[in-house]
Formats: structure tokens, sequence, C-alpha cells
């Protein structure tokens, strides 16, 4: 009877307007098919961290659920509110995020479904609520339904995960006999990838870094050149005598001739048809700046059309042991709009000549 005077209600206004600019109404508000993904980022002792249900209300077959049981999880879903810090993170989609570190990721609950409209199409429709630090009122009953709608995987509701080998390797599938002389838990002490990330681009941590076309597979075949390439910015003083005697060995280690060292136009030090140049980490030239994603390098921004369009180039470095030196080569793993785009692999060969170096 409600739905009924809620529905001449509205014809009523459409007649006294004299026009159809109101939006058509859905015909139900409970939909034929519903999908509920639910991300389980605690600590579950049978280790399910997602469930998916597709559910078809009052059918026949499938995973059946009432419209109430339908009408109860819409409404639900809809009203959790979010922290201001899910927000914050969704903003921050790096896989280092800062977010995360300060708070308790517990997973989330998307939904989907159409509903018919008036004019006989259909409209989408969905909700993705994250969950921070503790669960809104009502989760567990929640959860609860859920279990009983697919009794196949059964989420179970336990501490926040921390990071580990292990945990990356259950929600990932890599394993440490992937890692070339190394292990996943010591590629996380240098990359500490976040629960959310990993949970929330099932697709994103396959690659190294967001902006980045680098897989984790690559990452870990080559993991000692990946090892010694630097996650933190390094500035000491050196002497120009220490400068020059370790661009000479650098030369000789790259079978090059060491009296073919000069000082560069821009700054720093080159070896003749070496292809990079040399800096003290204390006097890095002017227009470069660091990245801001791991691993570090070297970014020289040309900024045109008032600011709106960046011609970068960026250039991967491998710092010296006492971190006085920093070797800049002629492009970088990740693209940039004039730098050379380098494979891991042929990086990889560059490494192994000067190991003993960085």
């Amino acid at each position: 009877m409600k739905r009924k005077l809620v529905c001449a209600v509205l014809s009523a206004v459409v007649l006294l307007c004299g026009c159809n600019s109101l939006p058509v109404p859905a015909k139900d508000t409970i939909p034929d098919e519903l999908y509920i993904e639910v991300l389980n980022a605690t600590d579950a002792p049978n280790g399910v961290c997602r469930k998916a249900v597709d559910c078809v209300v009052d059918g026949d077959s499938g995973r059946k659920i009432t419209r109430e049981q339908a009408e109860y999880i819409i409404s639900y879903v809809k009203n959790i509110e979010e922290p201001s810090c899910a927000k914050d993170r969704r903003k921050d989609y790096g896989m280092y995020s800062k977010v995360s570190d300060e708070h308790d990721y517990l997973g989330s609950v998307y939904i989907h479904y159409f509903l018919e409209t008036g004019d006989g199409g259909t409209k989408y429709y969905s909700e993705n609520k994250q969950l921070f630090d503790e669960y809104p009122e009502g989760y567990e009953d929640f959860i609860k339904l859920i279990n009983e709608i697919d009794s196949k995987e059964q989420i179970i509701l336990g501490e926040p995960l921390v990071m580990s080998g292990d945990v990356f390797s259950k929600i990932t599938g890599f394993t440490d006999d992937m890692v070339t002389d190394g292990t996943i838990g010591e590629f996380l002490d240098k990359y500490p990838i976040d629960i959310y990330y990993l949970m929330n681009y099932p697709n994103g941590y396959k690659f190294f870094s967001i902006n980045s076309e680098t897989y984790i597979t690559d990452v870990f075949e080559y993991w000692p050149m990946f090892r010694a390439l630097p996650t933190e910015i390094r500035n000491v003083e050196s002497t120009e005598a220490e400068f020059q005697a370790y661009v000479e060995a650098l030369a000789k280690a790259l079978g090059a001739d060491p009296s073919k060292v000069s000082d560069y136009e821009r700054g720093g030090k080159i070896i003749a048809g070496q292809g990079l140049v040399i800096y003290q980490t204390c006097d890095i030239p002017g227009i470069y700046e660091y990245s801001d994603t791991l691993p570090y390098h070297l970014v020289d921004h040309n900024y045109y059309d008032g600011g709106s369009m960046d011609q970068d180039e960026r250039h991967t470095i491998f710092y010296s042991p006492d971190g006085k030196f920093a070797i800049a080569v002629n492009g970088c793993l990740e693209r940039s709009y004039l730098g050379e785009w380098i494979q891991p692999a042929e990086l990889y060969e560059f490494y192994l000549k000067i190991a003993d170096l960085v």
C-alpha cells in the first residue's frame, strides 16, 4: 500500500509540473540478483581472505536469498560509515602507503546489483565500504548471514593481518623459491607493501610499482640488483680525491680506461663511452629531484604549457656502499617522457659488473 501511495504522489507531481524532467523511479527497490564480496584482512585460522557470492533473490536455483535478506544486506552496507582514513587511503593508492601504517586495515564489503527503471531499462548500483581499526556495529551478524548464504568458505574474523612473507605468499601465490638468492621476507623488508594495497589491487600486486611496467616476478628473478637499488636517500660528504678514485675504480670494473674519466658540464663525472654520470651525493645537481616511488631514482622535470606538461627524464641510480657517490644510469626502470626505458635484464647485466662498488 505504501509503495502504491508513493507512486501516486510522484505521478501527481509530474502532472502538476507539466514535464517529465523528474528521474524515472526504479521499478522495485529489491534486485533479482545481488553480488556480494567480502575481503577479510584478519588472521583467520582457515586462511579465507576473500569471499564472493552471487545471490538470486527469491529464485528457484543458485544461492537463494529472500527479499528481506537482500533488503537487509543492501541497507546495512549502504549505512556503513567509513572512517576518514578510508577516504585518504583511496586517494593514496601506491604500494607503500603511509595511511595504512597508521591504521589497522580489517577488510572491505562490496555489493552491486541492477534495478529495473520505469522506462523498461535497468540502472547499476554499487557500494564499496573499507573497514579500518574497528568493525561497524552489527558486522558479526552481517558476516554470519553471508556465511549462511554460502557455507562453502567461512569468513572468520580475527586480529588484523600483519604483513609477512607467509601472508604475502598466501594472498599472491608467490613463494621463496621464486626469489634469486633471497626470500620474500627480505623483499618486504626493503619494499614494505601494505595489506590494503595487496588485497584491493588484485592485479596491481603483480607489478613492482603502480607507475611501473616491471613485474614483481622480475624483481624476484633479479633480486640481488633490486636489493642494491636505493630505498633511502643518501647525502654523505666526500672529497674530490675520493670521488676521482671511486670513478676510476668504476671505470676499471666496466672494462674502460680510467684515464678517460672527465668532469661533466652539468656536474659530476663521466666515463667515456659508458652512458652514465657519477655524482657526489652531497652535491647532486639542482636540476634533479628524487622520485617519490621506490626504488628512488633521479628525475629531471621539464615543465611546458604553463606547467601542465612534464617532459620528465628519469635515471636509475646506485649508491656506493658508504653512500658518498651515486651512479646515474642513462635511463630508468620506469618510463619517462625523454628518458630511455631500461628492462630489468639489461640493467642486471650492468649491475653484475659493478656489484662490488655498490
